[in-house]
């Protein structure tokens, strides 16, 4: 809505105060011929009925670090909210060169988690002692994260793909059952090893070449 107000000072001279209230925005303006005033109004009216067409989607300007903390405002469990910084920090400082969350590829997010999965991660103090290379599980929690900031994004109507739900089904879930089936293997060789122990201090190496001469 636009009003133009005729307005006479004390020394006679006329002016148009133009006050265009639409859509959430408010212009005031003051001119001192009708004719500027009116083609004013009605630049200002066109260009703000037509500025949804120049508007950038949100979800070609949302930020990886914004969609963390959009999830991290809406909850209250102190465990969560700590998995959840860990994963923004992991996954924010790695992509720190894209600024805009849909500038990351599928391919970008893969990558990332086979660089995290290099990465050392440390139990309790930040000593060579509590230092370890991060486990296929560790990496899953770090991307079950993100992928919950992305789906409470999509859920209030953010139109973007969860690759960090994509990454989990295509490389981390693949890692961990191979993790789990080595470290199977591992554990039957062990065995192996043990039972050879059994029979050798049962049956010690001399008593078996006496038996075969």
């Amino acid at each position: 809505m636009a009003t133009i107000e005729k307005r006479i000072s004390k020394g006679g001279k006329t002016s148009y105060r133009v006050n265009i209230r639409k859509k959430g925005i408010e212009i005031m303006r003051t001119f001192y011929d009708k004719e500027t005033a009116n083609l004013f109004v009605y630049y200002k009216e066109n260009l703000i009925n037509n500025m949804q067409n120049f508007e950038v989607p949100l979800q070609n300007r949302i930020t990886l670090l914004q969609i963390f903390e959009l999830k991290e405002s809406a909850m209250d469990d102190k465990s969560s909210l700590n998995h959840i910084k860990n994963a923004k920090i992991k996954l924010c400082d790695y992509f720190k060169e894209k600024i805009f969350y849909n500038e990351i590829s599928l391919e970008e997010w893969i990558e990332a988690a086979k660089f995290l999965y290099t990465t050392d991660v440390y139990k309790g103090a930040k000593t060579e002692n509590s230092k370890r290379k991060m486990s296929a599980n560790t990496l899953r929690n770090i991307f079950a994260y993100a992928s919950a900031a992305i789906s409470y994004a999509q859920n209030k109507g953010i139109e973007i793909e969860n690759n960090a739900q994509k990454v989990m089904n295509i490389y981390i879930l693949p890692l961990i059952k191979e993790s789990k089936n080595q470290s199977e293997t591992l554990s039957f060789e062990r065995q192996k090893e043990i039972l050879q122990e059994i029979e050798d201090k049962i049956f010690p190496p001399d008593l078996h070449l006496s038996v075969v001469k």
